[in-house]
């Protein structure tokens, strides 16, 4: 069953969840519909990331 709604990236991060995220890039992509997400229950990441330069 496929759903006509969906949540842009926008719609996403004004909720309370996101409320300290910060758009640093990317941000004409804004309305773009959010297709899939992954989450992570653990209480610290940092582990699991690598910085980029």
């Amino acid at each position: 069953m496929k759903s006509n709604y969906y949540f842009s990236v926008e719609d996403i991060l004004v909720r309370k969840y996101f409320e300290h995220a910060k758009v640093i890039a990317g941000h004409n992509g804004l309305s773009r519909q959010v297709k899939w997400v992954h989450v992570v229950e653990v209480t610290s990441i940092k582990i699991f990331l690598t910085e980029m330069n």
